[in-house]
């Protein structure tokens, strides 16, 4: 629930808060079929190593978001953790 004040401080509008609540979810719907593919072939421990490393990073990635200066910039951080995460919650 925190996730549109936090989009809306940086700077986004409803439209862009609408956008990185979908973005994570299609990135997870999109690196599942390939990590599941991947962990079938191999043992599980290096995609699942893989994916909590890609998780981890998105979360730091979206945190630095108010690092930023230009709104842009710090909207488009968000956009990237967001993609990092839900690449890494696949």
């Amino acid at each position: 629930p925190s996730l549109v004040f936090y989009v809306t401080t940086l700077g986004g509008s409803q439209d862009v808060y609408g956008f990185i609540l979908a973005i994570y979810s299609f990135a997870a719907f999109c690196a599942k079929p390939f990590l599941g593919r991947w962990s079938d072939a191999q043992n599980f421990s290096a995609p699942y190593l893989f994916s909590n490393s890609l998780s981890v990073l998105g979360g730091l990635v979206y945190a630095l978001g108010p690092a930023f200066s230009n709104p842009r910039s710090a909207i488009a951080a968000v956009v990237v953790g967001r993609v990092l995460g839900g690449l890494g919650n696949a």
